[in-house]
């Protein structure tokens, strides 16, 4: 089930961190409190590890009743 809210206020929080470019392929289970989704980094940055763990961080912080599945892409488009 996707939950349009969650949703948006996942990737306002995502994309508030610098080096985040998007997510894509969420999916919600408010029931069962789990999200996945992947988190789009952008290549042009010195640590993409740190930027994603940053942001998942962020997450985690303002849901913690979440268990998040997640995975960091790319958008190879910049190269």
């Amino acid at each position: 089930m996707i939950d349009p809210y969650h949703l948006e206020a996942y990737g306002k929080l995502l994309t508030s961190v610098d080096g985040v470019l998007s997510m894509h392929g969420f999916y919600s289970n408010q029931e069962e409190k789990k999200m996945s989704f992947d988190l789009v980094v952008t290549l042009n940055v010195k640590d993409r590890l740190a930027v994603y763990n940053e942001a998942i961080s962020k997450v985690k912080d303002s849901y913690p009743e979440y268990n998040l599945k997640t995975a960091m892409d790319a958008d190879f488009n910049e190269l």
